[in-house]
């Protein structure tokens, strides 16, 4: 590394300058090369109070790989709004020119059924490692951006080691930022806010259109634009040897986190692959230290247990998932941090302290992002040290995670499973098979009936063999998760995939023989599977009403002036003029509602989310904000307002006056609480999801209460898990249902009603009608997949409650039916909440 002035402090600006200028001055380039970083901003990357935009940066990518022989820089798809997704190659020339059997080797690697023994040396020769470099997902951890500038600068025209050792050996592929949309959104909120009053105030979008933070637990549901192409470039075109998810954290923990992880350790992770992480985070760890970096933890907070990050799911295909987080600064200003504000890092009980897990802390003063540009180019020099040193290692390795893969998929059971046809929801069932294929999972289908674990199953059924490249991936989708014991999880505990679809599943233990041809097709495949839909008579459209798919066909249909009817049992939709009624007597019209989505300025992912789903099923709706809403008359422009999981102090309240500029500022209180409650009264509709339901059932004075708080140790505890609930029988709401309905609950909420409401709640100028209670929590079988505690507490409990407030509807969900775009399942749940009256 280069040599620092040690007298200086260690994180001055004047250290920084000096690591900056030194690292220039000091290090041979090759010829021909592009402009520097330096050069092409007019200043070093990292500087208090500037941020590059993605053109900035972009462009300087497009130029180095236009200018440097050992860069190709290539667009290899459009971000959700459209902006160019780079990638930055760098190798020596060499590897460059051979870079086709690179990616062959590398996928020989991967899949290694039919590469025999004596082949092996030839493909570790033609190998190389590659290693991908995530940055920026989370658009607000902004300094990588600017750091993947130096890093590529210094990768492709360093002469010193480990650069250049590391061009010959190593295919380095740079992600500049995973988030383009987001980066710019940053960007030219910071250049807004910088030196100004507001300077730490964040941004009143998401910065992903849909996902905002949660762009990072889309990673098997692949529902963003940016997923899907860093996903076809991990599990069909490179085969990746390791994968770096660089990120940012708070500011006031360890300066930098590394691997090892924290337990619990999920079994379906290979030891070998998880061994690689803890020796390249440790060596990491030993070279950083050695270089005079302080405050550096492994081994706490972060875990591997759960799937959908980006640095989890790569895992679960034999890559070596790295993540790094850093410290954050203020975007681009600096953070004072005095020792005394500073906490130790994870669970470590010995203070802000020496520990195993936290050799030398530092000492607190001045953080800034040219201190995460530091460190965080000091670790990739240490990893691509670690794999340029011993490359064929490397290689060697991750051939013996992808045998043994493939071993135990032939021998362990479960060894696969089934997807019956008969299912229910056309829709999710062609997704379910889009994120499987797009994650290079093989799905076969049956050509004749055969029999598994002693059933008789029939021709059409889908068959997955775990004993697959990426079995384990497989086996990681389709199980049951059960979290063990010990600490409860932070997060996502049980993600079974075909249960938040809604689509059935059968595991099998013993090996199937069966003649089988490859699935291609989703869409095909897909209605193969469905089971019949009622006739109608005449022309009649008749539509499954559990096809999620249906919704799209229903507001067409409303957009050409038609109308949309329920059959009596919710077994289907009808799609017809006025007269299909005078045919289908008991049929429930179906309303077009104008749709309104309450979007605070504090930027809700919950709202997001909920776009997404609207927007995937061409669903029309506004998004509504606090002025709108405050101005009154809301019957003028909506029938139906969804107000998604946000908390009653943020509807009320909103951002705090002067802490964002004045226009942000303020919540509802008082004159849009007052316009939603007159919209209610005069025969409005309102659907809450999560923690809105509280604020709803505050201001209608709804007799219920929520028994899923989470204090005491005998409250009921679920962070984020697949549970179980059970529809009311009879009723539009409920008909057609299935006996049983799986959510994704995430410290959600259970309905029960309050007993005592008489004494508590003032008498009312307009009626409040018994709640209705749709969906209920089971007295037994509640958790389907994941971990939760107490259950007993909300037995009986309602996820789903309607109440009839004046003349108006007020739907609570529990649970939010659109969580993450994951629970496909309950999309129709919200829609039924939509299109059902009555």
């Amino acid at each position: 590394m280069t040599a620092i002035p040690r007298s200086l402090p260690f994180n001055s600006p004047l250290r920084l300058a000096a690591t900056l200028v030194l690292g220039l001055l000091l290090t041979a380039h090759l010829p021909g090369q592009g402009p520097s970083p330096e050069e092409w901003l007019g200043r070093a990357p990292g500087i208090d109070f500037q941020l590059a935009d993605w053109n900035q940066i972009g462009g300087w990518f497009d130029r180095l790989g236009e200018s440097t022989s050992t860069v190709e820089t290539r667009t290899v798809g459009a971000s959700t709004e459209g902006r160019p997704f780079r990638i930055c190659i760098i190798s020596s020339e060499e590897n460059l020119e051979r870079l086709d059997e690179i990616k062959a080797m590398a996928g020989r690697i991967a899949d290694p059924r039919g590469l025999e023994d004596e082949e092996v040396p030839s493909v570790m020769e033609k190998a190389r490692p590659i290693i991908f470099v995530a940055c920026n997902m989370h658009s607000t951890e902004i300094a990588a951006a600017e750091m993947s500038m130096t890093l590529a600068w210094r990768l492709a025209t360093s002469n010193e080691e480990p650069w250049a050792l590391a061009r010959d050996e190593v295919v380095t592929v740079i992600i500049p930022t995973v988030n383009p949309d987001g980066l710019d959104k940053v960007v030219n909120w910071y250049r807004k806010i910088v030196g100004t009053p507001y300077e730490g105030a964040s941004l009143p979008e998401l910065y992903q259109v849909y996902a905002g933070h949660d762009n990072n637990r889309d990673w098997f549901a692949l529902s963003l634009e940016e997923t899907k192409i860093v996903t076809r470039l991990l599990y069909t075109e490179w085969f990746p040897t390791v994968y770096w998810d660089v990120h940012q954290q708070g500011s006031s923990r360890e300066r930098l986190f590394v691997p090892p992880f924290r337990d619990p350790l999920n079994p379906n992770l290979h030891p070998v692959t998880i061994t690689g992480i803890g020796a390249l985070g440790s060596r990491a760890l030993l070279d950083l230290t050695a270089s005079g970096y302080t405050g550096i933890s492994s081994g706490v907070s972060y875990d591997m247990w759960w799937n959908g990050g980006n640095r989890n799911v790569p895992v679960r295909h034999n890559i070596i998932g790295l993540l790094s987080e850093a410290a954050s600064a203020n975007l681009a200003s600096p953070v004072w941090l005095a020792p005394g504000r500073l906490s130790a890092p994870g669970d470590i009980q010995t203070g802000y302290a020496p520990s195993n897990r936290f050799p030398a802390p530092w000492p607190g003063g001045w953080w800034r992002v040219g201190d995460i540009h530091r460190y965080e180019i000091a670790l990739a020099e240490s990893l691509l040290s670690s794999l340029s040193r011993e490359p064929r290692k490397w290689l060697e390795n991750a051939l013996v995670v992808s045998r043994d893969v493939l071993r135990r998929g032939a021998e362990e059971a479960p060894r696969t499973w089934l997807i019956p046809p008969d299912q229910r929801d056309r829709d999710a069932i062609e997704r379910l098979l889009e994120i499987l294929i797009a994650q290079g999972i093989e799905v076969t289908q049956a050509q004749v009936s055969f029999v598994a674990d002693g059933r008789d199953w029939p021709a059409r059924t889908l068959v997955l063999h775990r004993e697959q490249p990426y079995g384990a991936f497989l086996k990681d989708l389709f199980e049951v998760q059960r979290y063990p014991d010990g600490p409860s999880p932070y997060d996502v505990a049980g993600w079974t995939l075909p249960l938040l679809f809604g689509v059935k599943r059968v595991e099998v233990l013993e090996k199937v023989t069966v003649e089988t041809t490859p699935v291609s097709d989703p869409t095909t495949t897909a209605i193969s599977l469905m089971r019949a839909t009622p006739r109608g008579e005449q022309d009649d459209v008749i539509l499954d009403s559990a096809d999620s798919a249906s919704i799209t066909a229903i507001f067409d249909a409303y957009s050409r002036g038609e109308s949309a009817f329920m059959l009596k049992d919710g077994s289907a939709w009808l799609l017809g003029s006025e007269d299909v009624q005078r045919r289908y007597p008991k049929a429930t019209r179906l309303l077009m509602p104008r749709i309104g989505v309450y979007a605070p300025w504090s930027a809700s992912m919950d709202e997001g989310w909920l776009r997404w789903v609207l927007d995937r099923y061409r669903v029309p709706y506004v998004r509504l904000r606090n002025e709108q809403i405050r101005a009154g008359d809301l019957a003028s422009l909506i029938d139906v307002m969804i107000i998604p999981d946000v908390a009653g102090r943020t509807i009320r309240n909103g951002r705090r006056r002067g802490s964002v500029f004045p226009e942000l500022a303020g919540g509802l209180e008082p004159e849009g609480i007052i316009a939603i409650e007159e919209f209610v009264r005069g025969g409005g509709r309102v659907i809450c999801t999560g923690r809105s339901s509280m604020f709803a059932i505050d201001l209608f004075g709804i007799p219920l209460e929520n028994r899923a708080t989470t204090s005491g140790d005998d409250a009921f505890q679920c962070p984020g898990s697949v549970v179980r609930t059970v529809p009311r029988s009879g009723g539009n709401l409920a008909a057609g249902l299935p006996p049983s309905v799986p959510i994704f609950f995430s410290r959600g909420l259970a309905f029960a009603t309050r007993k005592d409401e008489e004494e508590e709640r003032p008498e009312r100028t307009y009626a409040v009608g018994e709640p209705y209670f749709v969906l209920r929590y089971p007295a037994q079988g509640l958790l389907l997949s994941g971990w939760c505690k107490n259950p007993d507490v909300i037995a009986g409990c309602g996820a789903w409650v309607r109440a009839s407030v004046g003349k108006g509807k007020v739907d609570l969900f529990g649970f939010r039916p659109h969580y993450r775009s994951w629970s496909h399942g309950n999309f129709n749940l919200l829609f039924r909440a939509i299109l059902i009256r009555n």
